[in-house]
């Protein structure tokens, strides 16, 4: 079959992406020849054929003198929206996306033209942590989900138009396909998050064989937009051409539990993580909306599926299952990790008691020795019989120790304030603690993530004087 039509096109473009998925709606793609054109680099011919220099293009190969006047120079539909609805009114079944009834064409065509949030989505990309923008993106999103939910019932249907897929619909969900990455990603933004009629509406659409056949994936696009962001932007750096996108780490140096996600990355060579360090002064400002509650450390993970994970064990358990031994291990070994894990909590939320105070009581004493003594008991049981070994993991550092080292060594380096000239010193009344963390630190690539002892001391010195 020879082509009846050339599309000039680049998939990465939403406005393309309306015309590719009525392609794929009305079964014409042997009818027609695409012609790649480069928005980075456009061909200066390209120019007499759109004097807009706007991508898609159509243009009719064959038109018939009647139809020729009709047309841009002759053979030529511009704009997204124009071509679409041409395509649907010139190939069987005719205006099979076209609304059935003056209403539904109103809707349709009024949905067709929505675009505030479009405009808003591209603003907030551009200055991805604008308060305002932000706004702006949730009202136009809050807006538009009032609209649908007009026409939206769970008999009827997730779209414009109840059940029956439109021309409205193809014209919106290029975007939210695009913003559901990219602002999610880039800005920390839940497109949806006020809009569930919008939501539903974009998760049935993505499923339909044309969404899925014309769309990429969402790190190809978080990949091809990263020159919309501004060149501060803080993991702008993530994204690479030669590496994809890579893991994002929130983190702070002098965060136990951001030390517990760091020292698990030096046994993950594969996983080239982009660091992005969290100054505790400012929070409250950009890492807001990475992390509503503000804590390190927090991830967004690399691959075609970037997502958000937040709190520093079930960041190391994700990283374990992705790229490390977890489903290697018995479940019986991994029960002992987790349960060793609830010793740590008990261990770190004892000493941080007491170092905070500049007057513990005798409980907040008796709990923090209780807590270390609950800690030597299982590594002592972990390493029956084997006196060379002192980790969780016996002769390797394991998930568990990860997650304990960077306390104890905090514990070591303020000695002072944990013993105040009359308490037990730890390492002295349980002496594997000090033999486990010689060994630990005799690793460099382990003592490599820890900054020298006197930073946490001056840290626990500021923090007890800020709470009394």
């Amino acid at each position: 079959m020879s082509h009846l039509y050339k599309l000039y096109t680049n998939k990465s473009c939403p406005f393309v992406h309306r015309a590719l998925i009525v392609i794929e709606e009305k079964k014409l793609a042997s009818a027609i020849e695409e012609v790649f054109i480069d928005l980075t680099d456009m061909p200066k011919w390209y120019a007499e054929i759109n004097p807009m220099e706007t991508v898609p293009t159509l243009e009719v190969l064959h038109p018939s003198d009647a139809v020729k006047p009709h047309l841009n120079n002759g053979k030529y539909v511009y704009e997204s929206q124009l071509i679409a609805e041409y395509l649907d009114s010139v190939s069987e079944p005719k205006e099979q996306l076209h609304g059935r009834n003056a209403k539904e064409n109103h809707k349709v065509q009024f949905v067709s033209e929505a675009s505030d949030l479009i405009s808003a989505g591209y603003g907030l990309l551009r200055d991805p942590f604008n308060k305002e923008k932000r706004k702006a993106v949730e009202d136009n999103a809050a807006y538009l989900n009032r609209i649908l939910e007009e026409g939206q019932t769970e008999e009827e249907g997730p779209f414009v138009c109840g059940s029956y897929f439109t021309l409205a619909d193809i014209a919106i969900t290029p975007f939210l396909i695009r913003f559901d990455a990219l602002l999610r990603y880039y800005a920390g933004v839940d497109v949806f998050y006020q809009a569930p009629a919008l939501r539903r509406l974009f998760l049935a659409a993505k499923k339909r064989p044309s969404v899925v056949a014309t769309s990429l994936t969402p790190a190809e696009y978080i990949s091809i937009y990263a020159n919309y962001l501004p060149e501060s932007h803080p993991w702008r750096g993530a994204v690479t051409g030669t590496e994809g996108i890579k893991p994002v780490l929130f983190y702070n140096p002098l965060s136990s539990f951001s030390d517990r996600v760091r020292l698990l990355l030096t046994t993950l060579p594969q996983v080239k993580a982009h660091l992005v360090e969290v100054d505790y002064k400012e929070v409250g400002g950009w890492y807001a909306q990475v992390n509503y509650r503000q804590t390190v450390p927090a991830l967004l993970s690399g691959g075609e599926r970037p997502s958000a994970v937040h709190e520093s064990w079930p960041i190391l358990l994700f990283l374990s299952q992705e790229y490390g031994q977890w489903a290697a291990l018995s479940a019986e070994e991994r029960y002992a990790m987790e349960f060793f894990n609830t010793k740590t909590q008990e261990f770190s939320t004892a000493m941080v008691r007491v170092l905070k105070q500049s007057n513990p009581s005798a409980d907040d004493w008796e709990y923090f020795f209780w807590a270390a003594e609950e800690v030597v008991k299982e590594l002592t049981a972990r390493n029956a019989g084997q006196p060379a070994h002192v980790f969780h993991g016996k002769a390797e550092l394991n998930l568990a120790d990860f997650s304990f080292l960077p306390f104890l060594v905090r514990a070591h380096a303020t000695l002072e304030l944990l013993t105040e000239g009359k308490h037990d010193n730890i390492f002295e009344k349980f002496p594997i603690l000090n033999q486990y963390l010689e060994k630990a630190l005799a690793k460099p690539e382990i003592k490599s993530v820890f900054l020298d002892p006197s930073k946490y001391l001056t840290r626990f010195k500021t923090l007890r004087s800020q709470s009394n």
